[in-house]
């Protein structure tokens, strides 16, 4: 009975939701007692400089995640093996293979 009432419970809760995939992970959390913890960064070590600034530290994390795509795009632009264009290996793959490979007998 209680495992019935378990199985109607957890099908309305999905059926009901709009993020069913957020629900179900809901739902199994719940089910192995796991609880979402909560890491609070409370120093960050900048350049050798230990910071307990609450804004500093966040416009750090900022700060690198906005500028981290344009440091690969320039330290991949001088990887030789890059690709031709210097940009992007998947681009030099498609251009080599996107013809036919000669066939030798």
């Amino acid at each position: 009975m209680i495992k019935l009432a378990k199985t109607i419970y957890y099908n309305n809760l999905l059926v009901n939701s709009s993020d069913k995939t957020k629900t179900m992970w809901n739902i199994i959390n719940e089910n192995i007692n796991k609880r979402s913890q909560k890491n609070d960064i409370s120093f960050l070590n900048i350049n050798g400089t230990i910071t307990h600034n609450s804004h500093v530290i966040p416009n750090t994390f900022n700060t690198y995640f906005l500028t981290v795509a344009q440091h690969i795009h320039t330290e991949t632009s001088k990887n030789p093996y890059s690709g031709v264009d210097g940009n992007n290996p998947l681009n030099y793959l498609y251009n080599v293979f996107k013809q036919p490979i000669p066939y030798y007998t």
